[in-house]
């Protein structure tokens, strides 16, 4: 498998550096950024870290996606509150997501705000980055008398990063903080109460540190990707099947390691 994979990623390397040798134009994947910077004489990247850095990316996006799809899911079966049968309305709605070829990545997105908003909420509060790092630009003060340095590097829990003034995460709809997990929180409503759209929570929504795949240089390269993939996964469930887990499961909690990803192995039943 890995003599393949970096097979592939040769083949992709070589692709793009031709395409760059040929054409003026600015390439905006991650890949084209990393050749780019190679040719510029900024950073030379030998390829075998560019291959590992390509693989890495690979295997850490499919994982840390599937993490999250399955907290998606166990929220929707543990909720209370009405939400699978919400997210089920909203999908029916849509053409056959598994045969249609009438789907688009924009008509996706637009007409499924009730699943961003609960995966961008599991993202935030219960994603698989359970940590969040960051570098003192200046010296940070602590107290009136002791401040750490500047270049200090900070690692702090995402779910705290919600609580600190100025993150700029909305309150649910019924005035929940951001301190509880709320899947309707990114909803927005019309006058007459209806729901019309979903933020995504980024710097230009004014979120901020909080949005589950961090941000400015160092944001998420795959978060596209990885956003498309999952709200696809989840509404072609609920489209073929009702979600439901057995009375005596045991309770899910999230281990932090390097990412977060639940502690058992979740067992769902799916009634077509």
């Amino acid at each position: 498998v890995k003599r393949r994979l970096t097979a592939k990623f040769a083949q992709h390397l070589q692709s793009e550096e031709a395409r760059q040798e040929h054409s003026a134009r600015e390439g905006h994947t991650f890949l084209s950024k990393i050749v780019a910077l190679n040719k510029s004489g900024k950073e030379n990247m030998p390829i075998a870290r560019v291959h590992g850095n390509l693989q890495t990316l690979f295997i850490a996006g499919a994982d840390t996606t599937v993490s999250a799809m399955l907290v998606c899911l166990w929220k929707i079966v543990t909720d209370t509150t009405g939400l699978q049968e919400e997210l089920v309305e909203e999908v029916m709605a849509m053409p056959c997501l598994t045969t249609s070829s009438d789907i688009t990545r924009q008509s996706l997105m637009e007409g499924l705000p009730r699943i961003r908003s609960l995966f961008y909420e599991v993202v935030r509060s219960e994603g698989p980055a359970p940590q969040f790092m960051c570098q003192a630009a200046t010296d940070f003060p602590l107290d009136q008398d002791v401040s750490l340095p500047a270049g200090t590097t900070f690692i702090l829990p995402t779910q705290y990063l919600g609580t600190l003034p100025g993150s700029g995460i909305p309150e649910g709809p019924t005035g929940i903080p951001s301190s509880e997990f709320c899947p309707r929180r990114w909803l927005t409503t019309s006058p007459e109460g209806k729901v019309n759209g979903v933020i995504k929570p980024s710097n230009k929504t004014g979120v901020h540190l909080s949005t589950g795949f961090g941000s400015t240089p160092r944001i998420c390269p795959g978060q596209h990707v990885a956003e498309l993939e999952a709200i696809l996964n989840l509404a072609a469930i609920l489209q073929s099947f009702k979600v439901s887990i057995s009375s005596d499961h045991p309770p899910m909690t999230l281990i932090s390691k390097f990412t977060a990803y639940p502690d058992i192995d979740i067992e769902l039943i799916l009634e077509p």
